[in-house]
């Protein structure tokens, strides 16, 4: 019988190179956290909006700012996966963009009823204006 030859061994650097490390995957998690915080806030910035719910909204958009300076920190000094990041960077551009659709739409509607109303309110005072005397009313002699 012949011996049976042991496979070939691949040496262990090869092995190494070819399984990522945890350490990256934990670093690259890590690095993408402001980003996907900038994500939760244009995601509760949506929900609030769908809720008419002004004071979240303004709450989250303040918050903006902050995350987003943390998140520019974060990429000066990580190396991330371009797709990732990007993907999550558009997805929180989808969200805002849709925000601000939302939030543009809105205030047209707010100041288009603004102006209704003080249309209406010159319309009132004109109105009151030209007939100062018949708004008075008869007095009625209760005393009989």
């Amino acid at each position: 019988m012949p011996e049976e030859t042991p496979p070939p061994r691949i040496r262990e650097s090869k092995i190494e190179a070819a399984i990522p490390s945890p350490a990256p995957a934990a670093a690259s998690a890590e690095a993408l956290r402001p980003l996907r915080r900038l994500r939760q806030l244009a995601s509760e910035i949506q929900a609030a909006l769908e809720c008419n719910d002004l004071g979240v909204v303004i709450v989250a958009a303040d918050l903006l700012p902050f995350v987003l300076a943390d998140w520019q920190e974060t990429q000066a000094s990580l190396s991330l996966e371009a797709g990732e990041a990007a993907q999550v960077a558009l997805e929180t551009h989808g969200l805002l963009t849709r925000c601000e659709a939302t939030l543009t739409e809105a205030m047209r509607q707010v100041a288009e009823e603004l102006r209704r109303l003080q249309r209406g309110k010159r319309s009132l005072a004109i109105l009151r204006e030209r007939h100062a005397g018949a708004a008075k009313g008869r007095r009625i002699d209760t005393k009989r």
